[in-house]
């Protein structure tokens, strides 16, 4: 198919901009080059200056002496002014033509003056080495010409044969301006295509980079619904509901909760890829880790009839400096892929660690009896979307993204990922992580919850919250307090307006609103004068990893609650604003 007037158009302009670009770097090239060059030119000048003053005869030792320190001046100032910027780039081809022609005046001004022939073996290295020296064209062929003038005419002014210098200076001119012809389009066929793979690859980078982009954006998007969807599925499986109907409900909140894991995946992905994800350091106890995932796991595995054991084998310490959420969220995709394939058996939890003065290296390793991976799919297996062939995920839900998010986790720990495998036997997916210890008085345990009936208590609670569906679920949620006082608002900058005017227990503040957003929100009651400021604030959000919750933290919210709520962690994160208030409230000792 022809290409259209269009295209020839864009086609033209991109090779124009392209030769620009081949000129401007072979510029630099050169500028780079002369930087070599002019010094090496200036100690030569300097040479043949002591030689005619202490050589030459004495009628031309002056001048001749004169044209070579006139080129050791004319070397210097050319150095001078690159190192200065004065010559720029597109001039850079003519930087040495001074320095050149004076040295070809003293060459045939020695053979001239003095009638030596031997100047010619300087002359003829000259015009080889002009090949050498330059890059461009314009200057070569301009110089090469007068490089030759003047070697006929040296020869031509010399008594004596000069029958072998002519065959000498043919032969030189010939195998430099080959040399010259094949070096520079060599050179500017390697910078086009170094152009061209350099434009190709930025390209390539910003098409990756406005994907992941992309996908980040719609993975936060995507949240918001679905946070109203989950809400609702929690809230109808408290009503009163007939078998085939809970049943239903089940199905459609397991559905939904495998999308939100898939968005959660693709999040955290483009955040990495964008480098937008950081470590939240904190002191933790190691061997906590397989029991969380141990706990939240176990009953998915019961359902299959397969067994989750722990063990540790070393000297597990008792505090350990790390980003624990993250090593949470590796192993855990590990021990959820381990479940998911594995029908009968049981999955091994199998912590190691290995003590290096003042760090311990451990390895957390998942041994399931699954299927096995061949050795195929151990070389795609944490690829980005790469799932297992048909016959082993027929009856698995996955978006292949898990595997691929934990392995770039690894990198972002400066940890090792990798997989041991054995078709018919299983697998043992593991990882590494060295980290520094640290003191267990620094440890940070989980707050306990108010020791009174939190349903029971009088509570005034300021909701934040722009949604419409998420209000009619958070109203839902909070109706369970009958002696509850709800206030809602649609922004921050009416949160901070009612917060100022009412004495509330509690705000439940949503992050992005219109109007204002709710850390500025937090920032402006947090700044009141009076004590309206000391409410407690818990950020309800889908921005819940662990770097949000430390900014939310870092401006005073006392605690937060990720969307999609859990209904669960929603009432516990009430009652532990309620003990902070309690404590806020209790008279201080004298």
């Amino acid at each position: 198919m022809g290409k259209t007037v269009a295209e020839l158009e864009d086609m033209k302009v991109a090779h124009l901009i392209t030769s620009r670009r081949v000129r401007h770097a072979i510029g630099v090239t050169y500028l780079d080059h002369l930087r070599m060059v002019l010094p090496a030119l200036a100690v030569v000048f300097l040479l043949f200056t002591g030689y005619h003053l202490r050589f030459s005869p004495d009628p031309y030792a002056l001048n001749l002496a004169m044209l070579a320190g006139a080129g050791f001046v004319a070397a210097v100032v050319t150095f001078a002014a690159l190192h200065m910027g004065l010559i720029r780039t597109k001039f850079s081809h003519f930087g040495l033509v001074p320095v050149y022609l004076l040295f070809l005046a003293m060459v045939c001004s020695d053979v001239f003056l003095i009638g030596e022939l031997t100047a010619l073996y300087t002359a003829l290295f000259i015009m080889l080495s002009l090949a050498v020296f330059v890059v461009s064209r314009v200057s070569y062929w301009p110089l090469m010409v007068i490089t030759v003038a003047g070697y006929i005419a040296a020869l031509v002014g010399v008594a004596g044969d000069t029958t072998h210098f002519a065959l000498m200076g043919l032969g030189a001119f010939v195998l430099s301006a080959l040399y010259f012809v094949s070096r520079t389009r060599l050179m500017r066929r390697e910078m086009r295509l170094s152009i061209i793979n350099s434009e190709r690859d930025r390209e390539m980078n910003d098409n990756r980079n406005a994907r992941d982009r992309f996908l980040g954006t719609m993975s936060y998007e995507l949240r918001t619904p679905l946070t109203g969807v989950l809400g609702m599925m929690d809230l109808l499986k408290s009503t009163q509901l007939v078998r085939e109907q809970r049943e239903y409900v089940e199905v459609a909140g397991k559905s939904a909760e495998l999308l939100m894991a898939i968005i959660n995946d693709v999040l955290d992905i483009s955040r990495l890829k964008a480098g937008e994800m950081k470590l939240v350091e904190q002191v933790f106890r190691p061997d906590r880790v397989a029991d969380g995932v141990v706990r939240l796991l176990g009953a998915q595995a019961a359902q299959k009839g397969i067994s989750i054991s722990f063990a540790q084998d070393g000297d597990i310490p008792d505090a350990v400096l790390g980003d624990v959420g993250r090593i949470s969220q590796v192993l855990m995709n590990l021990v959820a892929n381990a479940v998911k394939f594995t029908e009968v058996g049981g999955i091994d939890i199998l912590l190691v660690a290995e003590r290096r003065v003042d760090q311990v290296c451990f390895t957390w390793s998942v041994k399931d009896t699954g299927p096995g991976l061949t050795d195929d799919q151990i070389d795609k297996v944490f690829g980005r979307f790469n799932e297992l062939d048909a016959n082993v995920t027929t009856d698995s839900d996955g978006s292949g993204l898990g595997l691929a998010l934990c392995a770039e986790l690894m990198e972002l720990l400066d940890g090792a990922m990798g997989v041991n495998s054995t078709v018919g036997e299983g697998s043992t997916f593991w990882f590494t992580v060295t980290l520094p210890l640290a003191e267990a008085t620094e440890l940070i345990e989980d707050a306990d919850t108010l020791a009174l009936p939190i349903f029971e208590l009088p509570l005034n609670i300021l909701v934040a919250e722009d949604n419409p569906i998420n209000q009619m679920l958070i109203v839902k949620l909070l109706e369970k307090g009958p002696k509850w006082k709800i206030s809602m608002v649609p922004n921050g900058r009416d949160a901070v307006s009612e917060a100022a005017k009412n004495d509330f227990d509690l705000i439940l503040m949503d992050i992005q609103m219109p109007v204002m957003d709710g850390m500025e929100a937090t920032r402006q009651i947090r700044g009141l004068k009076d004590e309206h400021k000391e409410v407690p604030i818990v950020a309800l959000t889908a921005n819940a990893l662990a770097e949000d919750e430390a900014s939310y933290r870092e401006i005073g919210m006392d605690d937060f609650i990720a969307k999609p709520i859990n209904s669960e962690l929603f009432y516990a994160a009430i009652a532990n604003a309620a003990k902070i208030k309690h404590s806020k409230s209790e008279p201080k000792d004298a």
